[in-house]
Parts: structure tokens; sequence; C-alpha cells
């Protein structure tokens, strides 16, 4: 099933459907895969793209509206696994309804079923000893399927200007959420190393609220340094790290507290906006990408 779920995935930017023999190619050899049987169960409470989260139908999180209709639905007595017809990843009234029709499928089905999930917030229920399978941003638990982010550029690459010629390009692009240190201390690294060079682009809406951890330090360190930086006004400058635990991955990162410090206004809030963004990729050598909060974000 995980094989014919990759494909699925790899092929999901063609108009191909999963319904036909497939050749696999390791190395120099190949073999060919066997067709592979999918059933879409239709319920009868549906999510709809009009109460997506923010309003949005082109979310990072629609995983689903880009699998489903790259299905070719067989007959279900015949089918290997099955999809479920019905994406679980936004809040909507018929979320809960579904879930409800996902569990009863799933307590009458002898082949595994997958059904999409995308979003920390609403996490489905867990199944327990039930052969049901989660598109998922995260892998906490076995039957999560770790898949990217959907993303969508199509036409908006051509109404920008041809790429810079390569060797007038800058070298590093960077930019993007830093999660705090006990999530993860990759992101931290790379910002440090390349924020002050003169040919890496660096931005970050968020780097700046690592500065909590300086209160792990020295008990009123962070708002007296976040105040210099933004003013009293912000009442983020009152945050605190809310464990010790915290505060042991914070103390753990090497030389955190004095780069952080002498990083100086290099943390205040920045932002490339979706069409900067695009430009800029076409402006540096190279585009890093790193893993954050999720594991499916590098």
């Amino acid at each position: 099933m995980y094989t014919s779920l990759l494909l699925l995935l790899a092929g999901s930017g063609s108009d191909s459907a999963l319904d036909a023999n497939t050749t696999e190619r390791i190395g120099p050899s190949s073999r060919v895969l066997p067709r592979c049987n999918v059933h879409v169960f239709e319920p009868v409470h549906k999510t709809s793209t009009k109460s997506r989260q923010g309003g949005s139908t082109e979310s990072q999180y629609d995983v689903f509206s880009r699998i489903a209709p790259r299905v070719n639905s067989t007959p279900r007595s015949s089918a290997d696994w099955i999809l479920f017809g019905s994406d679980l990843t936004f809040r909507d009234a018929h979320r809960h309804p579904a879930i409800r029709e996902l569990i009863e499928l799933a307590a009458n089905s002898t082949v595994p079923i997958v059904a999409s999930s995308f979003f920390i917030h609403t996490r489905v229920p867990h199944l327990r000893r039930r052969s049901v399978y989660i598109f998922s941003e995260m892998e906490t638990r076995s039957e999560q399927i770790l898949v990217p982010f959907a993303l969508t550029v199509g036409s908006k690459l051509d109404g920008l200007a041809p790429p810079t010629a390569w060797e007038n390009r800058r070298t590093a692009l960077f930019v993007g959420h830093v999660p705090q240190l006990w999530i993860s201390t990759t992101r931290w690294r790379i910002w440090r190393q390349l924020y002050n060079r003169s040919d890496a682009t660096v931005a970050s809406p968020d780097v700046w609220t690592l500065g909590i951890g300086l209160e792990c330090a020295r008990n009123g360190t962070w708002q007296e340094h976040c105040t210099g930086l933004h003013g009293p006004v912000n009442m983020s400058c009152d945050l605190k790290p809310r464990s010790a635990t915290r505060c042991r991955a914070v103390l753990r990162e090497p030389g955190f507290l004095r780069d952080f410090v002498a990083a100086g206004g290099a943390v205040v809030p920045s932002k490339l906006g979706r069409d900067a963004y695009l430009r800029a990729g076409l402006d540096h050598k190279f585009c890093i990408v790193a893993a954050g909060d999720y594991p499916n974000t590098g």
C-alpha cells in the first residue's frame, strides 16, 4: 500500500490517475509494480472548500484536493485500499459527522483506509486497532503517513522578470519561521550563520521570540532586551519560558545567549510576501530548506 501511495503522490503534478501498472526504477535495475485498486468511499457528510480556514482554497494544508481527483475509483469488493472521500483537515460543520462515518467504515472494512487530516489543531481522534492511515504533516503515531505541504506556484513565475544571471546572483536565501529551541535548533543555527552575511538574504517574522530564552539566565533579561528592540508597548516582551525543561534546551544550545544578544536589531521581524519570495528565488543561487516545527517541511 505504501508503494502505491508514494506513486500517487509522486504523480500528483500530472493529469495521470493511479490506475495502471508502473515501472519502478532502483539504480540500474527496474521492476514492474502491479496495478493498485483504490476505492474512493463517498461519505454522506463531506466537508466544503468554502469553510476552509482563512477562506483559502489553496492552503498549504489542502493535500486532499490534490490527490482525490487523480484516483480512479474501483469497486469496493476489488479494492486493495480505500480512500475516504472527505477531507478531515479543516474545521467544518460536517467534519465530526464525517469522522464518525470513517470510524464506522473502519469497523466494517477488511482493507486499509486512508484519510487526510493535515492540520495540527484539528487532529483526528486515534482509531485504535483499526487499519486507518492519515495523510499528515506529523509522524507522531504509526498510522500517520508523512507527506509534504501542498504548494502552488503555477503562473506566478510567468509574470516575473527573467532570472538573474547566475554569476550575479546572491549566494543563499533563507526565510520563514524559526521555531523555539526546545522544538528544533536547526533553523536557529542556520539563521545565526547567515543573518550578517552580505551575500545572503535572511528574513524571519519570529526569530526574535527565541529571546524569551534569555529569561533562563536571569529574570528580567528578556523584557529589558525586548523593550529596547520593540519599545514598551509590545506585550510579547512579558513572555517567559513555561517550563524548566524548555530552559534546559535553551541553555544546552552552545553560545545562544551570547549570539542572540549580539544579533541586536537583526532579530526584528521581517518577512517576504509571496511575490517577493518567488522573485528572490530567481535572484539567489541556493534556497535553504530546513525542517521546522513539522518534520515534513524539510
